[in-house]
């Protein structure tokens, strides 16, 4: 089963009928009675069955049709069924345990390979791969159960149905050809690993010198523990103590699962690892967001995790210091630098190691409802077709902090308020836009403030809905929005009274066109999300 969220940006729905076509039996939906309406800003809850029992990929649309015109909105449903792993799965719960004593090392009997897949009781004992007996008693007895072999072994006795839970906080590990597992392994997160207080100066990347590599890995059951999912990364993030103050070019950075207990002194090389980010930046005191730019990544749900990270500016700065956690039971950290010149990442090179590791962010965050990028701007070729309006003459692209890339927007301080940033006329937004962008102010003392609005006429700033204003921070910060169908102009407007700088970087908008008129009476909307 799979969470279905339907919700509405505009008018009142009310749903007479659910249904999927064909409407065969194959899927089944609950969760509400009946008629029932769709509110804006009310969501309503499904929870979406298949109930086909043969491997295989399912198509088939979900219908819902609407009081009034009998609109139908339409969302195509795909499931791909398979056959679960015995008998580390609970559907598959192996049951040759059929006399006492019985004594069986289960990977090995069963020619199969065990996950982590539940959470068990007694958090003081570290997590670890699990495998099911399903037991049946025709007489009251008493059982004695433990793991004899290995460490940190734990047992822990359910009712057959899980008390209805369906295990506790299964996964069913499916690697199939649609990517990545199913159920609750692919729930979008943001996961913080490391809550130490020290710093290092060596990852992501050592500014005192021209060149530096370095790496860091991760344990599965760190991984786990902070709740990091197979859904795919978007983005890594680490906290710099200082801010020197100069921007650092040259830097990719790569992931991996990896089988590696602990880093040594010589590098992995990248050939077979995935390239996530290329860019240049300028550290900020905070958490500084390294937003994928090359590819995602998605842990595999049980190997450890590798981040291999280059930096080839080609000149040295001052140290910037990342905060950092210390004396951990493996080298976690390897790093090695120079001046002479830039490694050569695709073959292996010698490493120096430590037990300390910087703290760090890993976000797979939430897709946008539709999907299709309309406009990405990083001012790196200048301000494009976008317009400013009320500006200072100083307002205008800068090359001294930005968030990708080396460029950003700036919006110098003025008595003259407010100042508009006023997008090009956006296409493709016929059922919405969602927006993304990171801001920041570079003043600890002056306080920047702004709003963000949406046109559906011109790029007056008379014909703008504008949202409550923000106030920045000195650290970069990503803002996001949704506005309605038919918005043609996006603005950020500057409201900060003689302050100082305010930072703007890096803008998205997705969106999704209306497409060609559907045969007969159809609509499509409201949109939804999928939770799982």
């Amino acid at each position: 089963p799979f969470n279905f969220t339907m919700y509405s940006e505009g008018p009142v729905y009310t749903v007479n009928v659910l249904d999927f076509t064909p409407s065969d039996g194959m899927f089944s939906v609950e969760g509400e009675e009946l008629p029932f309406q769709v509110r804006n800003g009310q969501d309503v809850e499904l929870t979406l069955t298949c109930n086909g029992t043969e491997a295989g990929a399912i198509e088939r649309q979900f219908v819902a049709i609407t009081e009034g015109n009998r609109a139908a909105h339409i969302w195509p449903v795909m499931v791909e069924l398979y056959t679960p792993l015995c008998p580390d799965v609970w559907e598959m719960a192996c049951e040759e345990a059929t006399e006492f004593p019985f004594v069986e090392v289960p990977q090995t009997a069963h020619n199969m390979q065990l996950h982590n897949d539940y959470t068990l009781p007694f958090p003081e004992i570290p997590e670890g791969y699990d495998a099911v007996y399903k037991l049946e008693f025709a007489n009251d007895m008493v059982l004695n159960a433990e793991v004899t072999q290995g460490e940190n072994g734990k047992v822990a006795l359910y009712t057959e149905d899980f008390y209805g839970e369906g295990g506790p906080m299964a996964t069913n590990n499916y690697n199939g050809p649609l990517s990545g597992a199913g159920g609750a392994a692919a729930t979008p997160f943001e996961a913080q690993i490391g809550e130490g207080t020290s710093t290092t100066g060596y990852f992501p990347f050592y500014t005192l010198y021209n060149y530096t590599i370095s790496e860091n890995l991760f344990l599965a059951t760190e991984l786990a523990e902070a709740g990091v999912t197979t859904a795919p990364m978007t983005s890594l993030s680490w906290y710099a103590t200082n801010a020197p103050g100069y921007a650092q070019q040259g830097i990719t950075i790569w992931m991996a699962n990896v089988e590696d207990a602990a880093l040594t002194t010589t590098s992995h090389i990248v050939t077979n690892m995935t390239k996530v980010y290329t860019g240049a930046m300028t550290p900020a005191i905070g958490w500084n967001e390294f937003v994928f730019n090359e590819g995602t990544f998605s842990w595999d749900g049980q190997s450890n995790v590798l981040i291999f990270c280059q930096r080839n500016n080609g000149a040295w700065n001052s140290t910037v210091n990342w905060q950092a956690t210390t004396s951990l039971p493996f080298n976690a950290m390897a790093y090695r630098y120079q001046d002479s010149g830039a490694y050569d990442p695709t073959v292996a090179n010698p490493m120096y190691t430590s037990t300390t590791r910087p703290n760090i962010i890993l976000k797979a965050a939430r897709g946008s409802r539709s999907g299709d990028v309309v406009l990405e701007e990083g001012f790196e070729n200048g301000l494009g077709d976008w317009t400013m309006n009320n500006c200072h003459t100083s307002t205008g692209i800068s090359t001294v902090y930005y968030h990708g890339g080396s460029s950003s927007f700036a919006f110098h301080w003025t008595t003259s308020t407010p100042q508009y940033l006023i997008s090009p006329e956006l296409t493709g937004t016929d059922n919405g836009v969602d927006l993304s962008f990171y801001y920041y102010q570079s003043s600890t003392y002056y306080t920047e403030t702004f709003q963000v609005g949406y046109s559906t006429t011109t790029a007056d700033p008379s014909a703008f809905t504008f949202g409550d204003e923000v106030t920045a921070t000195t650290e970069w910060t990503e803002y996001t929005d949704s506005f309605p169908a038919g918005t043609k102009y996006v603005a950020v407007k500057h409201t900060a009274y003689d302050a100082y700088y305010l930072f703007v970087d890096d803008f998205t908008f997705t969106g999704e066109a209306g497409g060609e008129e559907p045969t007969g009476d159809i609509a499509y909307g409201p949109v939804y999300e999928q939770d799982g």
